[in-house]
């Protein structure tokens, strides 16, 4: 009889373990897969894409005489609501996109396709624009203007996609796996299956994410430096705010991943604070969705090159700072 205890007693001790490790494994696999799939998303080489965001984010601080257009384009970008759909490519390059931006407190929604075919840029900003009226911006000319690299070129593109990639990966390299899901997401609206893995930020997991995060910030600004998304003086202020960052909760990071590995669905929802080098405290926060279809397929473009589009230079006399005398 008591044989027959210890034994029961070890099957559900050996139960247990493998419940418990099998538990485990899955969330620790659950991360690894997210990070394997943001690893992959740097293969696309063509797609179409949708996607839409709720922008409600701290604008730059602006120098005294800073460029009135320039202000206006910003705002577009940094709150109220953003839409678009496209096409892109990286061998040949080629990029189009349909984007709405309705602003943070107007009904109004703006509209500003933009081209970019053969080295060139094409965009209608309607501020600036007459209806079907284009700027074009010859990016080869910018490149030795700026004295930069040409930032459409293939090589720049996927430096791009594999530093957000690598910046992702980075961000949450120091969340703890448990708090990682995996499921099933059921068909994609193309019919394709997909498998979900998500984080959520709750307030049982929000000092720890925070953590986590600020471990990497500074390591984050130089990863943004060191492609040229950021300037030095961005990432430094980028670096300052990493002391007094906090991740808000509730937010979440979710992919769905096709049977290929790519990612084809992003939502992303965050809401942070920091304190500012005015010493004042600041928060922003976002929500953004994107998916993608037709992936490494041949590109559906729509769009032709605008003719008698306007030059680079008209664009550069408005947006570029004007300059002072001491």
């Amino acid at each position: 009889m008591l044989h027959k205890r210890k034994s029961t007693l070890l099957l559900a001790v050996l139960m247990t373990a493998s419940l418990t490790a099998a538990g485990c494994s899955e969330e620790n696999h659950a991360k690894e897969r997210m990070d394997q799939a943001l690893t992959k998303q740097a293969e696309m080489k063509s797609y179409s894409f949708t996607g839409n965001a709720d922008l409600n984010l701290e604008m730059p601080s602006q120098k005294e005489g800073s460029n009135p257009m320039t202000s206006a384009l910003l705002t577009m970008f940094m709150k109220g609501k953003l839409e678009w759909n496209g096409a892109a490519s990286t061998d040949p390059v080629r990029f189009e996109t349909d984007l709405k931006s309705t602003p943070a407190g107007s009904a109004a929604a703006l509209e500003l396709p933009v081209l970019f075919k053969d080295n060139k840029l094409f965009l209608h900003i309607p501020m600036l624009n007459k209806d079907g009226e284009y700027y074009s911006v010859d990016m080869a000319e910018l490149a030795k203007l700026s004295g930069q690299a040409n930032p459409m070129s293939p090589d720049s593109l996927k430096n791009i996609s594999k530093t957000m990639s690598d910046a992702a990966k980075l961000a949450i390299s120091d969340v703890n796996p448990k708090w990682f899901a995996e499921s099933d997401a059921g068909a994609l609206k193309d019919g394709t299956k997909a498998v979900s893995y998500r984080l959520d930020i709750t307030d049982k997991n929000r000092k720890e994410i925070t953590d986590a995060l600020k471990a990497k910030w500074p390591q984050l600004a130089d990863t943004l430096k060191s492609s040229g998304i950021f300037t030095g003086s961005q990432a430094e202020e980028w670096k300052a705010q990493s002391a007094t960052l906090d991740v808000k909760a509730p937010g979440s990071i979710e992919i769905k991943v096709d049977s290929a590995g790519f990612i084809r669905e992003q939502n992303v929802s965050l809401s942070l604070s920091y304190q500012g080098k005015d010493g004042k405290g600041h928060s922003s926060s976002f929500r953004v969705a994107q998916a993608y279809n037709d992936v490494n397929q041949s590109p559906k473009f729509q769009k032709e090159e605008p003719k008698n589009a306007r030059p680079l230079s008209e664009i550069l006399k408005l947006i570029m700072p004007p300059k002072t005398t001491k």
